[in-house]
């Protein structure tokens, strides 16, 4: 990966992290190490965000996320973005139907 799409991926991050600050005050950029900790792109409380923009499948950030989050026990969660395009979201079905039943005041369902 050259300078530029880092820079571009860093940047995105960035914006994610600032636009999650109106749910998770906390919110902030992850910032990789050398020694390769678990750490995601947007870190908050819940959930570990991997973001990609531009060419990276998002398959391979899907699978980046869920192992991942199986060492620091988030629920994995991939926003991608393409050149001039909305970011997507990508989730299990299992966290998306959870959300849903959250949001619409039917509490947690241990069956989802």
């Amino acid at each position: 990966m050259g300078k530029s799409q880092r820079v571009k991926g860093h940047a995105f991050e960035r914006l994610i992290a600032n636009d999650l600050k109106s749910i998770w005050p906390d919110s902030k950029r992850g910032i990789q190490t050398q020694e390769g900790g678990v750490i995601s792109d947007v870190v908050n409380p819940i959930y570990h965000f991997e973001c990609s923009c531009g060419g990276q499948s998002i398959w391979a950030k899907w699978k980046q996320a869920q192992d991942d989050s199986k060492k620091n026990h988030k629920t994995p969660v991939v926003i991608k973005k393409r050149d001039r395009e909305e970011p997507v979201v990508l989730l299990s079905y299992k966290d998306f139907k959870l959300m849903l039943l959250l949001m619409h005041g039917k509490g947690c369902k241990d069956e989802v």
